[in-house]
């Protein structure tokens, strides 16, 4: 009887498992959350248990002992308050339904191990905890007392039997199943747990890794992808699918390829690599990415492949290209300015000069670089500039200030001095740019400038007093000898009127006429060659030249030998008047000036230029007399030159003659 009740009892032990089996089975299925989960496992528990109350043996009639004690409060225990609860209601009906002495004990037996179950959840024990082995087993001690003292509800006849003969399998059996089976519900526990926590750790490291703003891919040991994230795949233009089956090189360069060869062998040492990689995407544009790798290994140091971490750089690329080119752009302007330009630091100290500083100064880069910029100006304007620097970095800018500045051989010069302060983008200074003119050639520029407006203005007043000359001269030549011929004419045809019948006399009177009027048509002709020969216009500038020569030797009593060549070129009507008027004006000034008795005009053509050579021998014209303000006929026929882009250069020699010589590119005309 009592090794029949022994075994019986260690098989209905034995179908506790499938209590366990239900926990494994629900805690990978769900957390029991929603109340039919919950309702469906308190049914499936209350199964489990009519099932272990219907396999044990009686100890006597109505009286059953079995495993619902373990059962229900494991159930309490794992399970929670709802699904013990239902199972101990189902086991309570099932047990009042078989009846017997036994059913106060049994039904108090399954409400106090629920009971217990429950409240042992409550206070010692949370879902996300399990129960070491000496806590299950003190646990299983307590059901099992408070069973046997529940067992007092036997009949009296039956209670000394249960306690004597039941009670030492009980209480050795009972709560070490307690233990095996709770033992194996908290592992069940821990297991779930740690499955949880690592499907919320994979889900949170997935949740960074697909919503990275930096591309992450891993590689096998032949470079190919094995994974790549949402981001990589946006750089690319690739889809995930299609990364996979990507091999890696047909995004790269030659360039490229090569520095992945080299990389990859350095992994293969172990050494992690950061470094910069042009991509080519789908599209087949470029980016730019800066590449972070590491190698991965397997637990035995055995290479298995790399992660690496891709951050577009693009941009950044893309402006350091803009800021190489503007910094080589404000380099070359730097170095090409015109005008000495420095940089100096906080301290009036050089930074930086560029080459025009460098040589107007006379040094060398490395002799000046750091050096006080005061250093090399005149010593009685170093304490002015220290003074003014202050300002300077005060107000940020300074325009024209003037100083004395020395050169490395000695040389004062005026200069004239602009700067402007540049800062960071905290505010505070960076470094002062400076430039700074030398105004000792503008100043002599300026003084240069107003010699030359007095000359222009009296060249103007000279211009307008040959004009007022030559209409004086040309007004008595009308007056006095094509006037006088006119009076004579009108005399003596009012003679001839009076004594028309004296035909001798008449005849003598009408000869004289006829001279006064062949005096009249000379003296036009003179006076209209002077002012524009007829033959420069209708023959060329030769003849006229020869024909003004005779002119010119019979009024002066000058000897004048000219030359030129045999051919005369097809010269643009204005240099041929400028020519012949500096020709005009040349001996116009020997007979006036120079004393001379001879003179000597050569005409030559070499090539494009047309020479003209005028030298006589006279006193010597002196090189005051070229640079005098007052020599405006010299200024006007050298003006004369340079608007026909020619030139004149005039020397002399005290009592031996002045040469004039001037030469002018040929301008070519149809017209002669």
């Amino acid at each position: 009887m009592h090794e029949s009740i022994f075994l019986g009892l260690i098989n209905n032990a034995a179908l506790l498992l499938a209590l366990w089996a239900i926990y494994g089975l629900v805690s990978l299925k769900s957390n029991l959350n929603s109340v039919w989960e919950k309702i469906i496992s308190g049914i499936a528990i209350g199964g489990l248990g009519i099932a272990v109350m219907v396999s044990t043996i009686p100890f006597s009639p109505g009286v059953v002992f079995d495993t619902r004690s373990i059962l229900l409060s494991i159930s309490g225990l794992f399970f929670g308050p709802i699904p013990a609860t239902i199972a101990a209601i189902m086991t309570a009906i099932f047990r009042i339904w078989q009846g017997g002495a036994g059913i106060t004990m049994g039904v108090l037996v399954i409400s106090t191990s629920t009971a217990i179950g429950i409240g042992w959840r409550h206070f010692r024990m949370k879902e996300d905890r399990g129960s070491n082995w000496l806590e299950l087993y003190i646990f299983g001690i307590i059901v099992h007392v408070v069973m046997f003292i529940d067992s007092m509800a036997l009949p009296a006849d039956v209670f000394p039997l249960v306690f004597r003969h039941v009670t030492p399998s009980v209480m050795l059996i009972y709560p070490i199943v307690t233990v095996v089976l709770g033992v194996l519900f908290s592992n069940q526990l821990t297991r779930k747990k740690l499955s949880v926590d690592l499907e919320k750790s994979e889900s949170k490291y997935r949740s960074i890794v697909e919503t990275a703003e930096e591309g992450i891919c891993t590689f096998d040991e032949k470079g190919g992808f094995s994974f790549v994230n949402r981001k990589f795949s946006e750089m690319t233009g690739y889809t995930l699918e299609e990364l996979i089956q990507q091999p890696y090189g047909d995004m790269l360069t030659e360039r490229g390829r090569a520095i992945i060869a080299e990389k990859v062998a350095n992994r293969k040492k172990g050494l992690h690599e950061n470094y910069e990689l042009k991509l080519l995407t789908k599209t087949g544009s470029e980016i730019w990415v800066n590449v972070a790798a590491n190698p991965i290994y397997d637990e035995k140091n055995n290479y298995l492949g790399a992660i690496a971490l891709y951050t577009d750089i693009t941009e950044r690329v893309h402006l350091h290209d803009e800021l190489r080119k503007h910094t080589e752009y404000y380099r070359i302007l730097f170095q090409q300015a015109p005008h000495p330009y420095q940089s100096l630091d906080e301290n009036a100290c050089l930074n930086d000069v560029n080459d025009v500083w460098l040589e107007t100064l006379g040094y060398r880069r490395d002799e000046v670089i750091g050096t006080w910029f005061g250093d090399y100006l005149h010593e009685n304007d170093k304490k002015r500039f220290s003074n003014d620097f202050a300002v300077f970095l005060e107000r940020g800018e300074i325009h024209e200030l003037q100083y004395r500045m020395k050169s490395k051989n000695g040389e004062t010069f005026d200069i004239s001095f602009d700067g402007r302060i540049g800062k960071t983008e905290q505010g505070s200074v960076d470094q002062a740019f400076c430039l700074w003119r030398d105004v000792s050639l503008m100043r002599k520029a300026q003084a240069a400038l107003v010699e030359n407006e007095e000359k222009l203005r009296a060249l103007a007043n000279y211009q307008q007093t040959a004009i007022e000359n030559d209409r004086a001269h040309l007004a008595r030549e009308i007056h006095d000898e094509f006037g006088q011929l006119l009076t004579g004419l009108k005399m003596d045809l009012a003679w001839c009127k009076r004594n028309m019948a004296d035909v001798g006399k008449l005849q003598e009177r009408l000869q004289t006429m006829d001279s006064y009027i062949d005096d009249a048509i000379k003296i036009s002709r003179r006076l209209s060659s002077e002012l524009r020969p007829g033959l420069l216009d209708d023959l060329g500038l030769f003849p006229a030249m020869e024909w003004y020569i005779g002119e010119y030797m019979h009024r002066s009593g000058i000897e004048c030998r000219f030359t030129y060549p045999n051919t005369e070129p097809a010269l643009d009507t204005s240099l041929k008047t400028t020519v012949y008027r500096i020709f005009q004006e040349c001996l116009t000034n020997i007979a006036r000036h120079a004393r001379a008795t001879q003179v000597k005009v050569a005409l030559e053509i070499e090539k494009d230029i047309l020479k003209m050579v005028i030298k006589d021998n006279g006193r010597g014209i002196t090189s005051k007399e070229i640079n005098a303000s007052q020599s405006l006929g010299l200024l006007g026929m050298q003006e004369r030159a340079r608007q026909k882009g020619g030139k004149m250069e005039i020397s002399g020699d005290s009592n031996q003659g002045t040469s004039i010589i001037s030469t002018f590119p040929i301008q070519t005309s149809m017209v002669k």
